[in-house]
């Protein structure tokens, strides 16, 4: 089991992977109130949920890690975002791990890339390698 510094430093890692992320993929205007609303996160809930079920919710890309996000495989758009088919639809989706998700849209990989922490666990610098 994780110490109390290993459990804040391994959560502070994955705050600092969604604000990489985030950084990367700033969300789009059109596209804000779609990803802050209830239908998209009862949505994505019940993906997950269900991609649990079926096989842990491994990335259904490479099965070697745990899925991250949930990507669309059809990008959004302001034409289709409120289109449920498309928008809502778990036959569109695909739970992938932060990696793979990375590779989709041509981000460095984490790999690439050291994280230094303080001794109370929180992130205080990313270098490239």
């Amino acid at each position: 089991e994780a110490s109390a510094p290993e459990a804040r430093a391994q959560a502070n890692l994955e705050r600092f992977r969604l604000v990489l992320w985030l950084f990367y993929f700033a969300m789009k205007d059109f596209a804000e109130s779609f990803y802050k609303g209830k239908a998209w996160l009862a949505c994505r809930e019940s993906f997950v949920s269900r991609r649990k079920q079926i096989d842990g919710g491994l990335c259904q890309r490479c099965h070697d890690e745990l899925g991250y996000i949930v990507h669309h495989r059809i990008e959004l758009t302001p034409e289709n975002i409120t289109d449920p088919d498309i928008a809502l639809n778990h036959e569109l989706l695909e739970y992938v791990c932060l990696t793979c998700h990375n590779k989709e849209h041509g981000v460095f990989q984490p790999a690439e890339r050291s994280v230094l922490f303080d001794e109370s666990g929180d992130v205080v610098a990313a270098l490239d390698r």
